[in-house]
């Protein structure tokens, strides 16, 4: 049996003010899977990502990236395996143009100028943003701006992204180049979302997040179906379950 790529055992954290953000939290991630976590406002979905690549430490519990314990001995490396997309763009972009950024993470590798432009270029067409290569950042759209963040963790070549409200304040073009770019990615995701159309068109699994628990897992399709167990958690169910408000049929794409 294939170990899975990312083992989460029974993790607690607690804010600096006292209260408890997970409790207790178990899960696994296998190789290339794409895994969502949903969740109401303050049920730890933030803080869970920033566990799992370390900039937050677990009070309890023990977190595994490819069998490391995500802890100050391994955490260089872990680094260089996992990528975080952050929920606001402007967080990862500084430099003076696309490319800059872009070439920003391969160069504080110590990769040479080959080995850099190989990087960036690749990051670019996967991710769509050649088009914008020496553009300022700060002229971009939101859209933009998310898919050249994209491109900079990309650039690093990790095995897994981490991707928090990726699709939030999006244009509906820019969400469906957004949803069609991710899919085409071989790397282990997890993507933490309120939109849960973007959760069904982008992952194959997903886990409810509430009150810092898990509450339910499962396969994308039978976890986000299910009304009562979504209102439950203070979610609805994704727009395209939603009945028509005139005559009550639906259809559901993808």
């Amino acid at each position: 049996m294939i170990p899975p790529i990312i083992n989460v055992k029974d993790i607690g954290y607690i804010y600096p003010d006292g209260n408890e953000a997970l409790n207790k939290v178990s899960f696994n991630v296998s190789r290339n899977e794409a895994f969502g976590i949903i969740g109401p406002n303050g049920a730890g979905k933030s803080t869970l990502l920033q566990l799992l690549i370390g900039i937050l430490i677990p009070r309890s519990g023990e977190i595994k990236i490819e069998g490391m314990p995500v802890d100050k001995k391994n955490l260089a490396l872990i680094r260089k395996k996992t990528g975080l997309l952050f929920h606001n763009p402007d967080d990862q972009l500084f430099c003076p143009t696309v490319r800059d950024d872009i070439a920003f993470g391969p160069r504080n590798m110590g990769l040479n100028n080959d080995e850099i432009e190989i990087c960036v270029s690749q990051a670019m067409e996967a991710s769509g943003t050649g088009h914008l290569s020496h553009r300022p950042p700060y002229t971009l759209s939101g859209g933009e701006k998310k898919a050249v963040a994209l491109a900079c963790i990309l650039s690093m070549q990790p095995e897994i992204l981490l991707m928090d409200e990726t699709s939030a304040n999006l244009d509906p073009g820019s969400r469906r180049q957004l949803i069609t770019v991710i899919n085409t990615l071989s790397q282990t995701k997890i993507i933490v979302s309120h939109d849960l159309d973007f959760i069904w068109e982008t992952c194959s699994r997903v886990m409810i997040l509430n009150k810092g628990s898990i509450t339910a897992a499962g396969e994308t399709g039978l976890i986000l179906s299910d009304r009562f167990l979504l209102e439950h958690n203070n979610l609805e169910l994704p727009l395209r379950l939603q009945g028509c408000p005139v005559c009550g049929s639906y259809t559901v794409r993808g």
